[in-house]
């Protein structure tokens, strides 16, 4: 009977880490995908927010690059912590699943941080590439590096993690709350791709509008522009030179990227785990 259990027990928890592995990969590529996809609607907000010309031959510049050293290390991040945060916090009583509101929140926001980390480097390197600082990845390594060591790639951290866990608590909270809903509503126990995506679209919208001004402050920051690299010295900075609706440049462009963009991301992500589910549970 104990060997019975041991069993039971060691065949759950391998299928806790193959699920959060098969969450981690979908995120990572789905993440990918969508970087490729978005990466000049991005780069045009980024312009956009500096009040820099619009220059057309930087918008695709490092798209690449980015997306596999960027999206791919930091959304695999948030989802291999993520996943496994939400099935502890979705629990009831009893072992069984039950949608926690209050706990994904807390999931994403812990999740956020790890991966808002390993994706500043990229987001600074971006921000260079598409600015025009820099003419290559290469350069733009070298010379951050030359110019401010290996922290010059963190530069603007903490404005990235004021952006980054509001952004994912807002974000994941939004889409897990809506689609919670929804699979109540159609009485689902899961959504298809198609019915993610349409969540995913309404939860990247509202995110887009109310995290624009910070995203606007970051930046400002690593275009290396401002005389204040604090956060809140920034946001004073930015309205004292150009008042308060520069804090929401480049609305247009970031709310087509993040509801279009959190469409796609969706559907990839369901579509690839999907996919990964079947080819590791398969027999």
């Amino acid at each position: 009977m104990q060997v019975s259990l041991n069993l039971t027990q060691q065949c759950k928890q391998a299928m806790t880490a193959t699920d959060t592995l098969v969450s981690s990969l979908s995120g990572g590529l789905a993440g990918s995908i969508t970087e490729v996809i978005f990466y000049t609607i991005d780069s045009f907000k980024i312009q956009q927010q500096t009040g820099d010309k619009i220059s057309l031959h930087r918008l695709y510049r490092g798209a690449v690059p980015i997306a596999l050293c960027g999206a791919f290390p930091s959304l695999a991040v948030f989802f291999g912590v993520f996943t496994p945060l939400k099935k502890y916090v979705s629990r009831d009583q009893n072992g069984n699943f039950a949608h926690n509101g209050t706990g994904i929140f807390i999931a994403s926001i812990v999740a956020a941080v790890p991966s808002s980390l390993v994706g500043i480097p990229s987001d600074v390197l971006k921000k260079r590439l598409v600015l025009g600082i820099d003419p290559t990845i290469h350069l733009a390594v070298k010379n951050v590096i030359k110019n401010g060591g290996i922290k010059g790639l963190f530069l603007g951290w903490q404005t990235n993690l004021i952006k980054d866990i509001p952004f994912a608590g807002l974000k994941i909270s939004l889409y897990e709350n809506i689609k919670a809903q929804y699979l109540f509503y159609h009485q689902k126990e899961e959504a298809t791709p198609v019915e993610s995506a349409c969540v995913g679209l309404v939860a990247g919208t509202i995110t887009s509008v109310l995290t624009c001004p910070i995203d606007c402050v970051n930046t400002r920051i690593k275009s290396g522009e401002l005389a204040d690299f604090s956060v809140w010295g920034a946001h004073r900075e930015i309205l004292k030179r150009n008042g308060l609706p520069a804090l929401f440049r480049g609305l247009l462009p970031r709310t087509l990227i993040l509801s279009l963009g959190s469409s796609v991301f969706w559907f990839w992500y369901m579509k690839l785990q999907n996919e990964l589910n079947d080819i590791c549970y398969a027999g």
